[in-house]
């Protein structure tokens, strides 16, 4: 081969050689204490690494607008008459409390955020498309709910709807989000936690629950409840968090100890659901497969950092991700 020829190959092949990428991830910096977000801050906050790499936090914004998807459990171990001896009238009463409570907050939603709703049990179904009319938003949900039928019954296909949730995505944006109000068990499904897992993370969500902890769960009388281990982890692992609900307690039946809680299901949405912080982080371009990875608050540059805790994705996704969610 002439020499000549020789180095216009060279030239060619340069620019296939890989490179790093940036990939953006959805995070909450959090007072440990309070609870409350801690906000303003800018990417000197953050301290990523993998293994012994540091990783360099390139930027940190808040994201004017957000895609919620509203996911309800109505499956048999989520009615109101589980076990109709025990805390019947304050497990039912919890269940609507909740659910009133998030109707109302889907009333209020502020400019740039928009939400599909859904219920489930060993079937699901969902409003057709996000919607941030709250007047729109309130037509569909009363169809869905009508069109669904008997709600608080049948089995439970936890992960398979959280799947057809990820669907209504489509092309991922930032911030998306899935709200999940369930007692965490699946005994329908054919997908697994993990299988949701790496889903969630080629689509760029978090998880977040609000998870209903009943007599059943309790008392070990409900195997599918042992699992709701695997959807807190599913949750960590998304960069999401939880709001425990103990659906046996006698509060709800006070109504001053009911509104109380009504009041952190609103800060649990405000200050969780909306919030919308993400991190630009480096990836070196040698990463081939999804791997953990921590991220760290940097006191040093502000000293409300000292009482913070900061949410994540546990792993990082490599450059070149091309898995698509399948139907």
């Amino acid at each position: 081969m002439p020499r000549g020829a020789f180095y216009f190959l060279l030239i060619l092949a340069a620019p296939v050689v890989a490179q790093d990428c940036t990939q953006t991830v959805p995070i909450d910096v959090l007072d440990r204490d309070t609870g409350a977000p801690i906000v303003p801050l800018t990417a000197e906050a953050l301290r990523a690494r993998m293994g012994d790499t540091p990783l360099p936090v390139t930027a940190l914004e808040r994201i004017p607008t957000s895609r919620i998807v509203v996911l309800i459990d109505e499956s048999g171990s989520m009615g109101e008459s589980v076990i109709p001896a025990m805390s019947l009238r304050s497990q039912g009463q919890s269940l609507r409390t909740i659910k009133q409570a998030l109707s109302d907050l889907m009333e209020e939603l502020p400019p740039g955020v928009s939400v599909e709703y859904g219920l489930f049990n060993d079937k699901w179904l969902f409003t057709e498309a996000f919607v941030s009319d709250p007047k729109e938003l309130r037509k569909r949900i009363d169809d869905v709910t009508s069109r669904f039928g008997k709600t608080g019954f049948g089995k439970t296909a936890l992960y398979d709807s959280l799947h057809e949730a990820l669907l209504r995505l489509g092309k991922p944006q930032l911030a998306d989000t899935i709200l999940l109000l369930t007692d965490g068990g699946d005994n329908k499904s054919q997908r697994t936690a993990k299988e949701l897992e790496h889903e969630f993370g080629v689509a760029g969500a978090r998880l977040l629950t609000m998870m209903v902890y009943g007599p059943e769960a309790r008392l070990g009388l409900v195997p599918e409840s042992e699992q709701s281990g695997l959807v807190q982890q599913l949750v960590s692992n998304t960069g999401g968090s939880t709001l425990a609900i103990n659906s046996t307690s006698g509060f709800w039946t006070d109504k001053k100890a009911s509104a109380a809680f009504v009041q952190m299901v609103r800060y649990f949405w405000q200050h969780q659901v909306l919030a919308r912080y993400v991190a630009h982080v480096q990836v070196p371009a040698a990463l081939r497969t999804e791997k953990k990875w921590t991220l760290s608050l940097n006191p040093d540059v502000d000293p409300r950092l000292r009482h913070g805790v900061v949410v994540y994705p546990h792993r990082l996704s490599p450059c070149s991700v091309t898995t698509a969610i399948a139907r």
